[in-house]
């Protein structure tokens, strides 16, 4: 599911059919395709989950982005921008590279991923507050924030270089053998009832 569902050409090629918001998952028949699928989305799950998911035996991957001109240690930056010419991105005074711009364009649903987690470390705070804890932050940028960057802009570089991958084993299953709905029979009126919520988790979703 996690191979196939998170991959843009799933939602490009259905996507007539998700308007009405009723998710399909085409499950494959074909054995082999199946294992590969499943192998692809424990990649993705294992990147996207910073290693915390599936991660026996997984080594991290290391990027090509590097830390190439220190952002300045006395204050957090200004401005964050994307030099296409030399396919960097400008933090204050300090630059991180290469990058490509599809990792700065990254975005699920809308949300610039790259963009937003920069304008949370600027100077001046862009983006919404949900508490008034997100104002306590540091002062200056800091070695963790270029340590995590890092993490953020390699995981989406990977992902970004599995789309591929992902678009092509979705017509690998278009075109084979599939589980259909009415395989499965009838679902029993029990599995549609909405899951009830303890007490516990009732008050933890109030906080």
């Amino acid at each position: 599911m996690y191979a196939v569902l998170t991959a843009p050409s799933y939602t490009n090629t259905y996507a007539e059919e998700l308007k009405s918001k009723a998710v399909r998952v085409p499950v494959t028949l074909d054995h082999e395709l199946f294992v590969k699928a499943s192998g692809l989305g424990s990649e993705l799950i294992y990147l996207h989950t910073y290693g915390a998911v599936l991660g026996d035996g997984r080594s991290w991957p290391r990027g090509m982005t590097r830390y190439l001109k220190p952002i300045g240690a006395t204050h957090l930056p200004g401005t964050a921008s994307y030099d296409i010419a030399n396919c960097q991105i400008v933090v204050g005074d300090g630059a991180f590279g290469p990058v490509s711009q599809q990792v700065w364009d990254f975005d699920i649903s809308g949300f610039k991923v790259v963009q937003s987690w920069l304008n949370s470390r600027k100077e001046t705070r862009v983006g919404r507050s949900s508490s008034p804890l997100d104002d306590i932050r540091p002062l200056a940028w800091t070695s963790s924030f270029t340590e995590e960057f890092l993490d953020l802009l390699n995981v989406l570089q990977i992902t970004v270089n599995l789309r591929e991958a992902q678009a092509q084993l979705l017509r690998e299953i278009a075109i084979g053998p599939m589980l259909l709905a009415s395989d499965l029979g009838a679902i029993p009126n029990t599995m549609r009832k909405a899951p009830v919520m303890s007490r516990d988790q009732h008050n933890l979703n109030l906080e």
